[in-house]
């Protein structure tokens, strides 16, 4: 079935990364390419990918190096890094040139993708884009920079460990419950931390990555998705005089992709866009 979660793995110079697939089992040559929040996985996008793949895409969601099954040492990777091993990993698996979707500091490693190989990619979207200063990345940064939890006897450093996660969660979705389906995206987070032995890869990148210069280089159809309680929907127009040509979309609410029952929605505006810009500017 086209809907069908498939799971595979590419060999790359930084070492395997694991994506997850929907839509392989068709003669199809659309293509989209999902690169998954921080932090977390590409389980993200489980009902996004199928979603996807009922409307006919073929649509991958890779693990970036440091998170879910990936391969990790990824900690001090710069953006540039980040970039340079999807490319490697997304040349293996899917059709080219492809949709490439991205959010947050995803974000920026799309857009570098697309500012280094403009011709693999069709059409670009960013789903909030940090363009913030660097003095305030860093004071981000210095504030919310997690310490890996020390193992002792009793298990409270998971207790710990699983607060750190609800304030976090909270920070990203100021009205975050820890209800069924907000459980469920905090155990995501809480077993890939596990998997990558809380190496908080992305760090760095955040700190280093300059997205006010990168944005005006993209070459290609470009759209910046956003919404309403969206912590960075204050970069939103910010974003939009930066990208040539750029296209906006906002959301009302909360933000459709951290809500299952709302794939359609998120699915339908990036088909539209689609849709509507099939080829590279000139």
């Amino acid at each position: 079935m086209s809907g069908t979660l498939r799971f595979g793995y590419v060999e790359t110079a930084h070492g395997q990364i694991h994506y997850r697939a929907a839509g392989l089992g068709e003669a199809l040559t659309r293509a989209v390419v999902l690169l998954h929040w921080t932090p977390g996985s590409s389980a993200q996008y489980d009902a996004i990918l199928h979603e996807f793949a009922r409307q006919g895409y073929r649509a991958f969601a890779p693990d970036l190096p440091g998170y879910g099954s990936s391969a990790g040492g990824a900690r001090e990777f710069l953006v540039e890094d980040f970039a340079a091993v999807m490319l490697e990993a997304t040349q293996m698996f899917a059709p080219l040139p492809y949709t490439l979707v991205g959010g947050h500091l995803s974000a920026e490693i799309a857009a570098q993708m697309a500012v280094s190989a403009p011709s693999r990619i069709a059409q670009l979207v960013i789903d909030g884009s940090p363009t913030w200063s660097r003095e305030f990345r860093l004071k981000l940064l210095k504030d919310i920079k997690p310490t890996a939890p020390v193992p002792v006897e009793d298990g409270s450093h998971l207790v710990k460990w699983w607060q750190h996660i609800l304030w976090e969660m909270r920070m990203w979705q100021p009205d975050f419950t820890l209800d069924a389906r907000g459980g469920e995206q905090a155990m995501r987070v809480l077993l890939n931390d596990l998997q990558g032995r809380f190496e908080f890869a992305g760090l760095r990148a955040i700190a280093e990555f300059e997205m006010a210069d990168c944005l005006p280089r993209l070459t290609v159809p470009t759209l910046a998705l956003t919404a309403a309680t969206d912590p960075l929907r204050d970069q939103h127009d910010t974003v939009l005089g930066l990208v040539p040509d750029g296209v906006g979309h906002e959301f009302p609410g909360n933000h459709p992709v951290h809500d299952p029952a709302r794939a359609a929605e998120y699915v339908k505006i990036i088909s539209e866009f689609i849709a509507e810009h099939p080829k590279h500017r000139d």
